[in-house]
């Protein structure tokens, strides 16, 4: 069906047991095709990833995923996701659900998330010292893990950001923002499944948290801070898919 600029459009549609109405009269007249295919497209995906969406509104709950380390991130935005949210918003320990979603992380899923950092060149300098970590999680070293990655992601985003502006800056807070702005600009909006606002304030709410609030967070393993007890396979295992998900934003 060819659609023009003169044409008017009311399209009914259902996603699973959801509905979905959208219409534009093209009230000037002139009907923005572009524009009416991004809107769709929004509605048709806030319909299908509603449980996403759904989490994320839930303010409290949402914010003891977080506190508990983990994200909606893309690699484990499905089931995996819900689960462990289910269990959080049930004040469920969520040991068993970290645990099911540890074990899904075979070597070959791991080796197909390294291929994908090192498609990206501002990831691909840092190759040896990525594989590196990978394998020591690989080897269940998660103390070595934690080491490599979590005080790598900063200099990953300050070399896109210099890739991109020119410029060099180690300053967290415009990092963060840098991050934001890409993600937005790839996705076509900041209210997309990348989720790069929500991303960006779980970085500052985990990943670069104070580390007296954050017992294993980036400065706190950066500075000797953390204790032996906190270097543990779920908390490898997300350090992993927050460098993961920088890897889908550039």
């Amino acid at each position: 069906m060819k659609i023009s600029q003169s044409d008017r459009i009311i399209v009914l549609f259902r996603e699973g047991f959801r509905f979905g109405l959208f219409f534009d009269f093209g009230s000037d007249g002139h009907l923005d095709i572009e524009s009416a295919k991004r809107d769709l497209g929004t509605l048709a995906r806030t319909m299908q990833y509603a449980d996403i969406y759904a989490a994320l509104a839930d303010k409290d709950v949402f914010k003891r995923v977080v506190a508990a380390g983990w994200f909606p991130f893309i690699e484990v935005m499905g089931k995996e996701f819900k689960d462990l949210h289910d269990a959080c918003a049930a004040g469920f320990p969520l040991d068993e659900a970290e645990a099911n979603i540890a074990d899904k992380f075979t070597s070959e899923r791991l080796d197909r998330m390294f291929d994908r950092w090192m498609s990206k060149p501002h990831m691909k300098e840092k190759e040896i010292i990525l594989r590196s970590g990978l394998n020591a999680y690989k080897h269940g070293d998660w103390v070595a893990c934690l080491k490599v990655v979590l005080t790598e992601i900063e200099g990953i985003i300050a070399d896109a950001y210099l890739r991109e502006t020119g410029q060099r800056t180690r300053k967290i807070e415009t990092l963060l923002d840098f991050t934001v702005d890409v993600a937005a600009k790839m996705a076509g909006g900041r209210d997309t499944l990348f989720f790069p606002v929500e991303f960006a304030d779980y970085l500052k709410n985990y990943t670069y948290a104070d580390s007296e609030r954050q017992n294993v967070g980036r400065n706190a393993v950066g500075h000797g801070r953390a204790k032996a007890e906190h270097y543990t396979q779920t908390r490898a295992l997300q350090a992993l898919l927050t460098l993961d998900q920088f890897a889908f934003y550039s």
